[in-house]
């Protein structure tokens, strides 16, 4: 069985393609297949994927959520990653020590990282995360608490269990497939662990439209999750719900004691207290800084 199945949505970019392929081909570790979704390139993306040999291309005219979902029910991996074509695996060693955290603790359903933001000239313009680099984010049961204050894992360089992948987007929730896996991964008692390094490298470019989608995305479903999240949090609160943490082959491991959730709204106030004024502080320094880029 491969181990892990990482897919890509690709439409004519074929530019940035080659980085992506040479840091795959660099990663220690090769046990893995590159399911592309290709919506009819015609600029020699297919061709260049073509030339990897450790690639699964299927031709289909769709958006990147639908690529994605089509290349997850084509995946023989035991665990899922998803990639884009402009961007690229920055560590060599990110895959390895992944899926070596995942093999080893059964607990575990998800791996995340930090990550290198990149202009289009392939320049470094900043980190995203680096705080957690030297100050861990709350981990495993911890990491319930701090999902009511920002739930969001970063898409593009997570792995995780493609089994609790699936379960987590079954339903029919009008929230957007990432959202939806946002919501369902924590709330259905999964448990995530950051590894501090630099997994990949995400770039900006003249034909991006991340930051638009990014921002439509923000109108369209922030508010959903945010409000599908808290109903979940006073539903625990007062009993009507029960928070159980479960590993990745979906058996109990423990629930949410009585004087847990008592403690809850507190170990929220107390996130919002400190983090929300250093998350305010580094979106203005952010900007400040791609302005000079």
């Amino acid at each position: 069985m491969i181990k892990l199945s990482i897919l890509v949505a690709s439409k004519n970019q074929a530019k940035y393609i080659p980085d992506m392929l040479l840091a795959l081909k660099a990663q220690s570790f090769q046990d893995f297949e590159l399911i592309v979704v290709d919506s009819f390139s015609s600029d020699g993306s297919i061709k260049l994927f073509e030339s990897f040999k450790k690639s699964r291309i299927f031709l289909r005219e769709c958006s990147a959520e639908d690529a994605h979902l089509f290349g997850l029910q084509k995946a023989k991996g035991e665990y899922i990653m998803l990639a884009t074509t402009s961007d690229y695996l920055y560590s060599f060693k990110w895959l390895e020590r992944a899926i070596n955290v995942l093999d080893s603790n059964k607990d575990i359903s998800l791996v995340w990282g930090s990550a290198v933001n990149i202009n289009d000239r392939g320049i470094i313009r900043g980190v995203w995360g680096d705080h957690y680099l030297y100050n861990y984010p709350p981990n495993k049961f911890d990491y319930f608490s701090y999902w009511l204050f920002n739930p969001y894992l970063p898409e593009l360089n997570f792995i995780v269990k493609k089994n609790v992948y699936k379960y987590c987007l079954k339903d029919n929730d009008p929230l957007g497939y990432i959202y939806k896996f946002l919501l369902n991964f924590t709330k259905n008692g999964f448990l995530p662990l950051y590894i501090p390094e630099l997994a990949h490298a995400g770039r900006s470019h003249p034909n991006n439209l991340t930051t638009k989608n990014r921002f439509y995305d923000f109108i369209q479903y922030n508010w959903l999750l945010k409000r599908k999240q808290y109903i979940y949090f006073f539903a625990i609160i007062f009993g009507i719900q029960k928070h159980i943490f479960i590993d990745g082959n979906f058996q109990a491991i423990k629930h949410l004691s009585f004087f847990e959730r008592i403690l809850l709204p507190l170990k929220l106030l107390k996130i919002y207290a400190f983090e929300a004024p250093k998350t305010i502080f580094r979106k203005f320094k952010r900007v400040i800084f791609l302005k000079l880029d």
